[in-house]
């Protein structure tokens, strides 16, 4: 059954055309203008020429970045209130600014934090004392050797960003560390977004055919990714649970 907060809607309105310069003119980042569009291609990386360590070594810089926002995400928020979820163990993939982890813990849930990042795991541990802050490749997550269980796993922003090859890992590992009703929550870049720089994008049907060997998917709302643009692009929010 479709949760209300999963169900099409049009109360979000979405521009459309952050062209290649938008990205580069908006972080300052010493990166390589001369970069074309097919760079972007699904045999690629998202951004390959980027270091994170180097994106998350600027500080207050940190927040200029396109996925940056101050809030927990509205379509995140919306669906842990329609599905009356008020606690609980959460884990942040690719908390990157760490935001979303901080909200998070201010909600009351007990929150676990990873990111590829060393930097940016340090600036994340200066914010906040409530969060435990790890750094952690979700592709061999030491989380899972460990035994570690969640009941609840969001990720806005680190699956888009993996090479089309590491993604049954990706989907592997996450199944390894969700608790046996365990929800997981994915944001990603939409399929309606127009080609161009940025993350890849993805339908339902895509994800389905991902994650349908380890999760079920419960329902999926497109809506917009929040971040520092003027112009929001178009995204995907997905939310699954085990199959098993």
């Amino acid at each position: 059954m479709l949760s209300d907060s999963c169900k099409d809607d049009e109360k979000k309105k979405c521009l459309i055309g952050n062209s290649k310069e938008d990205y580069d003119n908006q972080l300052n980042l010493p990166i390589n203008r001369g970069i074309p569009d097919d760079t972007y291609a699904e045999s690629e990386r998202f951004f390959p020429e980027w270091n994170w360590d180097e994106i998350y070594s600027y500080g207050p810089q940190v927040r200029r970045l396109p996925w940056f926002t101050n809030d927990l995400d509205s379509d995140l928020r919306e669906e842990l209130n329609s599905r009356n979820i008020r606690g609980g163990e959460f884990l942040d993939i690719g908390t990157g600014p760490a935001t979303q982890a901080i909200q998070l813990s201010k909600l009351g849930f007990e929150v676990t934090a990873t990111d590829i990042s060393l930097r940016a795991i340090m600036r994340a541990r200066t914010l906040s004392q409530d969060v435990k802050f790890i750094t952690d490749d979700i592709l061999d997550s030491r989380l899972s050797k460990d035994g570690y269980l969640f009941d609840y796993i969001f990720d806005r922003g680190c699956f888009h960003t993996l090479n089309p090859k590491y993604r049954s890992q990706y989907v592997t590992q996450v199944k390894k560390l969700m608790a046996r009703r365990a929800f997981f929550f994915l944001k990603t870049f939409s399929s309606k977004q127009p080609p161009g720089p940025g993350p890849y994008r993805f339908s339902v049907d895509m994800i389905r055919e991902y994650f349908s060997k380890e999760l079920m998917l419960l329902c999926s709302k497109e809506t917009v990714y929040e971040g520092t643009f003027r112009v929001l692009p178009r995204a995907l929010f997905v939310v699954m649970t085990r199959n098993d």
